[in-house]
């Protein structure tokens, strides 16, 4: 086949797919619940092939997402635990405006020091992870209090 009919083809079927994505989109993924395996295999060559671009795109979908990866790091590691609850970014940065950004430890403050949240009765010992379990110290504080159950901030 003459490489200028393959290139028409090309176009066409990409044309094709802008006007028909749901269509298209339809189709394909009936396709891929048929054939499993071969599915997985177009994939990895794809990824192979295009490594650097998929690279790209991960690492721009991370910086445009960094609360969802957080979120999902934090969700992960809940159920790791087996822990109860969940509190959202939100109320983390509220807790933080709370406590007027300071580490509740060493009374740094953000932009000085960067505020984690430390759970009061860790995962570990059967703590949640609502909100009210959680307190604002900074990773050095944080680090030194490892395991131990302290409560060093003011009641709110």
């Amino acid at each position: 086949m003459p490489r200028k009919d393959l290139q028409k083809r090309k176009e066409y079927a990409k044309e094709y797919r802008n006007r028909k994505r749901a269509f298209v989109n339809k189709i394909s993924s009936e396709w891929n619940k048929k054939n499993p395996e071969k599915a997985k295999k177009i994939q990895k060559d794809y990824r192979e092939r295009n490594r650097e671009k998929v690279r790209m795109a991960q690492k721009k979908w991370a910086r445009l997402n960094t609360n969802k990866i957080r979120e999902y790091s934090r969700k992960r590691r809940n159920s790791k635990f087996n822990a109860k609850g969940f509190h959202t970014q939100g109320e983390w940065e509220l807790l933080k405006r709370q406590y007027g950004f300071i580490c509740q430890s060493c009374n740094k403050s953000e932009p000085i020091i960067k505020l984690t949240e430390d759970h009061i009765i860790p995962l570990s010992k059967g703590g949640t992870d609502y909100i009210d379990n959680i307190q604002p110290l900074c990773g050095s504080c944080n680090c030194k209090k490892h395991t131990k159950i302290i409560n060093y901030g003011k009641n709110l």
